[in-house]
Parts: structure tokens; sequence; C-alpha cells
């Protein structure tokens, strides 16, 4: 087994010495003889030349697994239109569309929460994305009013967590314009003290 450089290898000299010394329990290790498996390193270890390939529409592009709550998990196999018709809706969905877009992530990209509402509707919108690879409260307020974000999408779990914060109310949130919620029901105790917190929104 080695250790597989994920995308130390597009970091800067420092950084990836860095990554190197203190992340180290983060890089996964991979098989010498599995040729299914490409270090990102070596992927873009080229020109930049690609092979034309015509994509339909209908064709396969994601095999998105469930969770398995009610069973074994399944791989729902949708098409280039299944996505890009999920996130044209998000974007419509929008009450501010004509407000700069910037998102913050925090949900793991490869659910399809975050896969439609973070990841594919902010490319389609032209946005930008923050991205925060773990949920943590303090956290997440630091980077919405650092990057004055304007879109929050989280599970109730999270909003609990944020508007239950001790400090919450000294963040500025004025630029949040649209929190959206998904993954279960959002309880209305849970959002009871919404209003105290986010007063400037």
């Amino acid at each position: 087994m080695k250790p597989l450089p994920r995308l130390i290898g597009v970091l800067p000299a420092s950084k990836s010495i860095l990554y190197r010394l203190f992340q180290r329990r983060d890089i996964a290790a991979r098989p010498d003889d599995d040729p299914r498996i490409q270090a990102f390193s070596e992927l873009i270890d080229n020109e930049g030349d690609y092979p034309h390939v015509e994509v339909e529409p209908d064709d396969l592009a994601l095999l998105q697994y469930t969770g398995g709550t009610t069973g074994t998990p399944k791989g729902a196999m949708l098409t280039h239109q299944n996505l890009s018709a999920n996130a044209r809706q998000v974007v419509a969905l929008d009450p501010h569309p004509e407000a700069e877009d910037r998102i913050l992530g925090v949900l793991p990209l490869f659910h399809v929460f975050a896969n439609t509402c973070v990841l594919n509707r902010t490319v389609a919108n032209g946005g930008e994305m923050v991205l925060l690879p773990r949920f943590d409260p303090k956290a997440a307020f630091e980077l919405l009013a650092k990057h004055k974000c304007t879109y929050f999408a989280g599970v109730p779990t999270m909003y609990f967590a944020l508007l239950h914060f001790p400090e919450a109310s000294s963040y500025d949130l004025s630029h949040l314009k649209v929190c959206a919620s998904g993954g279960s029901a959002m309880r209305s105790k849970s959002c009871a003290p919404s209003t105290r917190s986010t007063a400037s929104t």
C-alpha cells in the first residue's frame, strides 16, 4: 500500500509540506496494483488534451446512492438531464435571483441534497462556493460573516446548533438572503430562536 496524495500535488509547496506533516491521518492508502484508482496528481499530469465524447441528455451521469434507511442502499441512475433539471429548478426558486450568489457549503457534496442545492445550483448560477469540510457552528458563523455569504443550505440539526450558539447574535448576517433546509423535517421548536438570532436579516 502507498499513500494516495489526493489533491496534495496541486497545493503550493509550503501547504503541501504542512498538509503532509499535520494532516497525514487524512491521507488514504491505495493498493499498488489496482488500475481503477489513480492519484489526482497523476490525472492532471498532461497537456490538457482530452478526447471529445458525445453526451446526450438521457445518458447516465451519476449513480447516486441512497442512505439505506429503508433497507440496502440503492444506486439511483441519474442522467445529465436529471441533474441539469434539478439545478435549474433550485435556481428558479431563488427569491433573490439578482443578488450576488455566494453559498456556504457545509454538507457533503456526495449527498443528493448538497449535490443539487450546493454544487450544481451554484455552478449553474455562476456563483461562488465557500466550503467548510466539517460543520462547526463557530466556524460556520465566521465564514458566513467573513465571505458575506448570501445562501446557506443545511439539515435541521445544523440549524439547531447555529440558532442555539451563544455568540450567534454577534455576527453580521445582513447579507444572508436564503436559508434552505433538507434531509428531514424542520421542527418549529428548532426555529424558535431564529427571529432573535437573525434579526439583522
